[in-house]
């Protein structure tokens, strides 16, 4: 009887921790993917020139951080190559925001923006949240502004047809104003853990 107990006890402690490792892992793994991926994408040097005319324009001295996300997404759209996915929209956007802001000697909304992610059995997603009053809210990156947009900047950002996400959880987001990503508690109990490694792959391979 004793020994049964012992294996029991065994088996319990086996299923508790091989429960943590699998819920705390993923996340944490993704993290450090996420972290490491502006260093494999394609840079694209923007060139501001493209936007020299939009700089002249009235009001553009009073451009928010959603008007400044507005129009690196723009040049990202732009110069985007067949293939790009919502990581390069993404990454770059945030690269754009940076560079412009900082030619604008706007850097005090450097911080106001940051990039955020989701995963889930089918898959994953990036994109970048900006802050608004005490919230942070989401950008689509993926969705093209167009020039015209740019020319009726209030009006576009006031209707805000970024907000829509094409996902519809987040597991991780960056220190404000940097690309550098950590988890989020949630995340941690959310899924199957490492599990979804090898569902995905199942399902990749036999969709």
């Amino acid at each position: 009887m004793k020994g049964v107990k012992n294996f029991l006890k065994k088996i319990g402690k086996f299923l508790v921790y091989g429960t943590l490792i699998n819920q705390l892992s993923l996340p944490i793994i993704q993290s450090i993917s996420m972290n490491v991926t502006p260093l494999t994408l394609r840079k694209d040097l923007i060139n501001l020139e493209e936007i020299a005319d939009i700089r002249k324009m009235d009001g553009y001295e009073s451009f928010n951080s959603l008007d400044y996300l507005n129009l690196a997404n723009f040049l990202v759209h732009l110069n985007k190559k067949e293939g790009d996915d919502c990581k390069n929209f993404a990454y770059s956007t945030f690269d754009n925001y940076q560079k412009i802001i900082e030619k604008d000697k706007r850097k005090k909304l450097s911080d106001k923006i940051r990039i955020a992610s989701g995963y889930s059995i089918e898959g994953g997603h990036i994109w970048i949240e900006y802050k608004k009053g005490k919230n942070w809210l989401p950008y689509e990156t993926t969705k093209n502004t167009s020039i015209e947009d740019i020319k009726n900047m209030k009006m576009y950002s006031s209707l805000n047809f970024h907000r829509r996400l094409n996902f519809d959880e987040k597991d991780a987001h960056s220190i404000k104003g940097t690309k550098i990503l950590y988890p989020l508690p949630e995340s941690f109990f959310r899924g199957y853990g490492l599990l979804e490694i090898p569902i995905r792959m199942w399902k990749h391979f036999f969709k």
